[in-house]
């Protein structure tokens, strides 16, 4: 998406005449548009967590982990 917004961007700084509207340049905005329904080949394989998920289960470990040595300080 921030590829997108840097095109739109790029678009009214240069040619606003020929910048394409939000709901054209972003498909999954336009109400309007014919919704493909899911087929299996095109779910993802849901048994791997995706890589956004390991960083959150490593971020909130982490976070964890200094809650805990701040909470053994304090009781020091």
């Amino acid at each position: 998406m921030d590829h997108k917004t840097a095109e739109l961007m790029a678009f009214a700084v240069n040619d606003p005449s020929k910048m394409p509207s939000v709901e054209k340049h972003y498909s999954f905005m336009d109400d309007n548009a014919e919704r493909q329904p899911d087929t299996l080949n095109n779910e993802p394989d849901r048994t791997e967590p995706e890589e956004w998920q390991s960083d959150q289960a490593l971020l909130v470990q982490q976070a964890m982990a200094v809650r805990a040595t701040n909470e053994r300080k304090k009781s020091e």
